[in-house]
């Protein structure tokens, strides 16, 4: 099965953690793009639910990822949708589930958004 070129209208920015020293020699986390260009996908809604944690709630959506295959894509990273050039939904990514013909041709990311995490 190919995957059609037209059901990719979504943008995402993919990220990954790196350490960052400041001038004090104090390490910080922060979230760097693995590459400058924007990676066309399709972002598909799977379901939503709320969760009760620690007498908070929040809101939590499952959604699927769909891109073109790409090896250096892991669960330890993110990807943050773009749209019209600003920030959109930042989704927490799962380990990316290969087609199964070749295994080399597109992918699916299991991908959480936390809706009300501010």
């Amino acid at each position: 099965m190919a995957l059609a070129a037209g059901r990719l209208r979504h943008m995402v920015r993919i990220e990954q953690q790196v350490q960052i020293k400041n001038s004090f020699g104090e390490t910080s986390t922060e979230w760097e793009a693995i590459r400058d260009e924007l990676f066309p996908c399709e972002i598909r809604p799977q379901n939503s639910r709320e969760l009760l944690a620690s007498q908070q709630v929040s809101s939590e959506s499952t959604t699927m990822i769909v891109m073109r295959y790409n090896a250096s894509i892991k669960a330890s990273m993110r990807a943050v949708e773009v749209f019209n050039g600003a920030d959109g939904t930042i989704y927490n990514l799962s380990p990316p589930i290969r087609d199964p013909e070749s295994g080399r041709e597109w992918m699916q990311i299991p991908a959480t958004a936390l809706l009300n995490a501010g």
